[in-house]
C-alpha cells in the first residue's frame, strides 16, 4: 500500500481506494456491497462506450486540474471510442487494438500533441486504449461487452457463494480488479490475466481450507 502510493501510478492507488471502500462495506451489509459490486461492474462494461465519447470532448481534455495522464486518457479512449463505433456489434477482432495502427479522425492534431508541465511537447501514446472495458468494445463490440458484463456477475454469484468470513475479501478483490480494469494499459498482458487467475485460485483455496475445518 505504501509503495503504491509513493508511486506515480494513479491507477493502483485507486484500487487501493476501492478495496478499502468495499471492505468497509462489505462487513456493515454483504447484500449491499454485492449489489453495488454488480451495478458498478455492469455500467462499466455497458457504459463505457458512450462515457469515453463524453469525457474524449476538449472541455474536458483540456482542463487543468486534471493530472496529465488523465486527460491523456480521455483522448486515447476517444479515438478508440470512435473504432468502436465503426464496427459496434462484434467489433475489429481480438487483439486488433494491439497489433492495428488506427487513424484516430476524433483527435485532433492539435490535441494528440500534448505539452508537459515545462513547455516542451511531446507525443502521446494512442495504443492501446488503456481501458479494458473499452478495448472489449472496439475488439468484440457489444456482444463483448455483454459477455464480458456476464461473466462478471458469474463470478460475483460465485463469491457470493463463498464462507462468510472469505466474502469481504473477494469482493474488495473484484473491486481492485475492476478499478484496474478502468485504466490498465491492455487486457492482452499476461501477468494482468494471470494475476486474476492466482486471486481466484487463492480464494478457492481458502475456501476449502475453511470448509475442512468444520
Amino acid at each position: 500500500t505504501v509503495a503504491a502510493f509513493m508511486s506515480p501510478h494513479e491507477t493502483a492507488q485507486l484500487a487501493i481506494v476501492a478495496v478499502a471502500i468495499a471492505l468497509g462495506l462489505s462487513y456493515v451489509s454483504l447484500v449491499g456491497i454485492r449489489r453495488l459490486v454488480a451495478a458498478g461492474w455492469v455500467a462499466s462494461c455497458l457504459m463505457m462506450l458512450p462515457a469515453s465519447i463524453f469525457v474524449s470532448q476538449p472541455a474536458l481534455t483540456n482542463v487543468s486540474w486534471l493530472p496529465i495522464s488523465v486527460t491523456d486518457r480521455f483522448v486515447i479512449w476517444g479515438g478508440f471510442a470512435d473504432l468502436a463505433t465503426e464496427r459496434p456489434i462484434l467489433g475489429h477482432g481480438a487483439n486488433y487494438a494491439n497489433t492495428a495502427k488506427p487513424s484516430f479522425r476524433r483527435i485532433d492534431e492539435r490535441i494528440r500533441e500534448r505539452t508537459n508541465p515545462t513547455g516542451s511537447a511531446r507525443s502521446l501514446p494512442i495504443s492501446p486504449p488503456h481501458n479494458v472495458y473499452l478495448q472489449v468494445w472496439v475488439e468484440l463490440g457489444a456482444v463483448g461487452a455483454l459477455l464480458l458484463a456476464g461473466f462478471g456477475l458469474s463470478m460475483i454469484s460465485a463469491i457470493s457463494k463463498l464462507t462468510a468470513e472469505l466474502q469481504p475479501l473477494a469482493f474488495a478483490t473484484m473491486a481492485a480488479v475492476a478499478t484496474q480494469m478502468l485504466s490498465s494499459y491492455s487486457i492482452w498482458q499476461y501477468w494482468f490475466i494471470s494475476i486474476f487467475g492466482l486471486a481466484i485460485l487463492n480464494l478457492a483455496m481458502a475456501h476449502y481450507a475453511i470448509l475442512r475445518r468444520y
